[in-house]
């Protein structure tokens, strides 16, 4: 009645079937899409900010300006070379590693001190009109005055 042959191929097949519903990966997943990493790191702690694997040809996810007291955000920078900014994260095509820089900024008023407002401040002996010292004062902060002369009959004020 059973043909030995029919019952072998039947055999063959539900261990085929078994085997490929117990081992099979899952869904398969597009092999096809290609990413760039992209890292964006602090130079003041020198710590990652961001990481991402970005599809190549699509646009990074900029983190928010990193905020350090007395230093004012420059921009981001590539990681190797400091001197070439980059501005553009919309059409990545490679993996870029960016880095963090910042300008001095000691009155803590959001603009760098190399361009920010200064004031040149004389200090001048009232008495003989000589001007004692002068200095140049960022916007904000205080001028040092010099140790005043002692002049007989005249009391610093």
């Amino acid at each position: 009645m059973f043909n030995k042959k029919r019952i072998v191929v039947f055999v063959v097949f539900v261990l085929l079937m078994f085997f490929m519903s117990t081992f099979a990966g899952g869904p398969v997943q597009n092999a096809s899409i290609v990413t760039r990493d992209v890292i964006f790191t602090d130079s003041f702690n020198n710590e990652n900010i961001s990481e991402q694997k970005v599809e190549l040809g699509k646009a990074a996810t900029v983190p928010e300006d990193p905020v350090h007291r007395n230093f004012v955000f420059a921009g981001w920078f590539l990681f190797d070379d400091h001197d070439v900014r980059v501005r553009d994260f919309d059409r990545i095509m490679e993996d870029t590693h960016v880095i963090a820089l910042y300008d001095d900024d000691i009155n803590n008023n959001g603009i760098a001190d190399r361009v920010d407002t200064y004031y040149t401040v004389r200090f001048i002996d009232s008495v003989n009109g000589r001007v004692l010292k002068t200095e140049r004062v960022l916007v904000g902060m205080d001028a040092t005055a010099p140790t005043p002369e002692t002049k007989e009959g005249y009391v610093f004020a």
